[in-house]
């Protein structure tokens, strides 16, 4: 018993110690002259550093799987052309209806393809040029990478998330608690 009550008084002391309010004990200074007033903190405006269809270069080889072996083969040599991500966010106020995988990877396609000039248009087929076709390929899967980025109900629990560890370590300091 005595040892279940020395175990509460050491996790209880640890929990005060890591806790913002021993941070913020006001005077616990040793300096003898006054603490300077604090600034007032300067608002920050935040600007977005990349806009909607943005393709971002940097050299990573994406799992894609190409239907022909010749496009598969001209990805692998050339994979430094290409882009791997997209910069497509989600906006959940324009996008009040419920979006499917296959409007959301065509609303993102088509604004990739005309933010960046890209010309793949009709010519793209099975026998439009080959970098042309491995393009497509490639922004499609990246857009369809960002539709599963789409916040929903599972995800959006992190605060249990982060908590999860500390509750196990607690868990694990009271056993070894109680064993002694």
């Amino acid at each position: 018993m005595v040892r279940a009550t020395y175990a509460c008084c050491v996790t209880a002391l640890l929990v005060v110690m890591c806790s913002n309010c021993v941070c913020s004990i006001k005077g616990g200074g040793s300096s003898k002259r006054p603490s300077r007033p604090k600034r007032p903190v300067k608002p920050k405006t935040i600007t977005p550093t990349h806009s909607p269809g943005v393709l971002l270069f940097r050299g990573t080889r994406l799992n894609l799987n190409f239907t022909d072996n010749e496009e598969t083969i001209y990805y692998a040599n050339n994979f430094t052309y290409f882009p791997d991500e997209i910069f497509y966010p989600w906006n959940p106020r324009a996008n009040a209806t419920i979006l499917t995988a296959n409007i959301f990877v065509d609303e993102c396609f088509n604004v990739t393809v005309t933010k960046n000039n890209l010309n793949l248009g009709e010519d793209v087929g099975p026998d439009g040029d080959i970098h042309s076709r491995v393009m497509e390929q490639v922004i499609q899967y990246l857009c369809l990478g960002q539709y599963g980025k789409i916040p929903n109900a599972a995800t959006m629990h992190l605060g249990l998330t982060l908590l999860f560890p500390f509750v196990v370590w607690i868990t694990s300091l009271w056993e070894y608690a109680v064993r002694l």
